[in-house]
């Protein structure tokens, strides 16, 4: 069997919630019925489904857009939250679709950040190109990015002038954008490209600029050097022939078609799509078989990311029992996905957009805020080179656990049952999942405790649950310090539902799938996906 061999077989339960949970923010109970039985190919259309482009965020306190107004610098804080609750509200309502986990990927691959870039208009609208260039062409994105106003910002490429040439975006867009270091061959030179080749490129970029009037870019020619560019051997010593007025923007589009030409380009892509969406352990035979076949379908594909999409979600690979449940869940999926897998059981509900933009974003800001404490924070990238458990060798996806994080990721699981308080137009408003509901919904007899437990095991852990840990979480946890549990809680279960006004009744039973619940979601099998 080769690796990619497309997985044939209809996707059993196992199989769909593993599909769902790493392609999606939505693994929801009732998403997981609705793929299970599919077949992968049915599946990955549903997840590639083109979707119309989100409106621009609205300013809640005026209900309008402010991303195409001039620059406010007493309110530019302001709507950089705004845009991260709405784009976190992007990724709690983005269902079956993979794009908002694309974007989240383009996002961590091609970073900027508020803290060097200082305008929230620049990162809507890099925003805005990331997504709409999530299931597109690569070749295209890279020279789009590569003169983003907010890039040019964040990587000095708007004061990259022949007067003062500045190497930032020249390095990073080989280093960490395209074609990756290869192995080092002497200080500071590499296998896929070498410092003479971070100068060439610098001197090939310079002279465009960011519009801080309308959040543009533009190309001024008496800021680019208009000599001949050499480039080294790994580059098979191309010269970009320099170019005068206007036309200098054309050497841009050069120095991207030498660097695509290169194999490796295709390859550094499709590794950093499989340690996202796959694992992190790329061995020989992965590299070969795996890495190789993706690489070759998007070079094939003229760089349009899609058809590789498709090839990896489609594959037996890709659904291997040994990469269920085998990568460490990042903060945002953990905040955005448990909040969704909830999310029609809170009381009250969330606040719509519609009714309630501020209390809405406010809702969306305590969930971005999570995961800001699990250093996980969007729009705000520790360094260029993007989170590190997207990097950093050999910890990786481990790294996201550590004594703060894990203390913060509990806190966020426990208050979805203790209850958040945010404001909304009512005031402070405290919400909280209504467990009782939860159960009745999800358990097919709720007054079967084995039922409840099992359902549990099924959708939040990563991977399976043993027979002992079930009969702990009966025993101990949902029914503790009675001889027979299943009865005790079949007992208090069948008093609730004589008598469901009662306050007491009610909070015996909340109380007790309140802390299987918040158990459940601290152990460690529920922070594998």
């Amino acid at each position: 069997m080769a690796l990619m061999d497309a997985y044939t077989g209809t996707l059993d339960e196992q199989r769909a919630k593993h599909l769902l949970r790493r392609a999606t923010f939505a693994p929801t109970t009732d998403n997981i019925k609705t793929f299970t039985g599919r077949s992968a190919t049915t599946a990955v259309t549903i997840l590639l489904a083109a979707t119309p482009a989100p409106s621009a965020p609205l300013d809640p306190t005026t209900n309008e857009q402010w991303h195409n107004k001039p620059y406010n610098r007493e309110k530019d804080a302001t709507y950089n939250e705004y845009l991260k609750s709405w784009w976190t509200g992007l990724m709690f309502n983005d269902g079956t679709s993979l794009r908002e986990k694309m974007t989240l990927f383009w996002h961590n691959l091609l970073v900027s950040s508020y803290p060097a870039v200082q305008d929230a208009r620049y990162l809507y609208r890099q925003n805005a190109l990331l997504r709409r260039f999530a299931f597109g062409n690569v070749r295209t994105l890279l020279k789009e990015i590569t003169i983003d106003p907010a890039m040019l910002r964040y990587l000095n490429g708007n004061t990259n002038t022949k007067a003062a040439i500045n190497e930032n975006y020249g390095r990073e867009l080989q280093e960490l954008f395209t074609i990756g270091k290869g192995a080092e061959v002497s200080a500071g030179n590499y296998t896929n490209y070498t410092e003479q080749d971070v100068r060439a490129a610098a001197r090939v970029l310079t002279g465009w600029a960011d519009v801080a009037e309308n959040a543009t870019s533009r190309f001024i020619p008496e800021n680019h050097v208009t000599e001949d560019k050499q480039f080294s051997a790994a580059y098979q010593n191309t010269v970009i022939r320099g170019r005068s007025g206007a036309d200098g923007a054309q050497e841009t589009d050069e120095l991207l078609d030498m660097i695509f030409r290169q194999p490796e380009t295709a390859r550094f892509f499709c590794r950093k799509l499989y340690v996202w969406f796959v694992g992190t352990e790329i061995d020989a035979t992965i590299e070969r078989e795996v890495i190789g076949e993706l690489a070759s379908t998007l070079r094939g594909s003229n760089w349009e990311i899609k058809p590789v999409l498709e090839l990896l979600f489609k594959s037996q690979h890709f659904f291997d029992a040994a990469n269920m449940g085998a990568m460490v869940k990042n903060p945002i999926d953990l905040v955005v996905s448990t909040a969704q897998y909830f999310s029609k059981y809170f009381t009250p509900a969330i606040p719509s957009q519609v009714d309630d933009l501020a209390g809405y974003f406010n809702a969306m800001k305590w969930l971005w805020q999570s995961a800001d404490a699990q250093e996980m924070g969007i729009l705000n990238h520790p360094n260029v080179a993007g989170w590190k458990a997207y990097y950093q060798t050999p910890q990786l996806d481990r790294l996201w656990i550590n004594a703060a994080t894990l203390a913060s990721r509990n806190d966020f699981t426990d208050k979805l049952f203790a209850g958040f308080t945010v404001a909304t137009k009512q005031g402070m408003t405290r919400f909280a999942v209504n467990s009782i509901a939860f159960t009745r919904d999800v358990c097919t007899n709720p007054a079967n405790g084995d039922d409840l437990v099992d359902k549990l095991s099924i959708d939040l852990t990563g991977v399976a649950l043993t027979q002992a840990q079930k009969l702990y979480l009966m025993d101990e946890v949902l029914a503790p310090g009675f001889f027979n549990a299943r009865g005790a809680w079949d007992m208090n279960w069948s008093f609730y539902i004589s008598d469901p006004s009662n306050a007491a009744k009610r909070q015996a039973v909340q109380s007790r799938i309140d802390n299987v619940l918040k158990f459940v979601l601290q152990m460690p099998e529920t922070h594998l996906v």
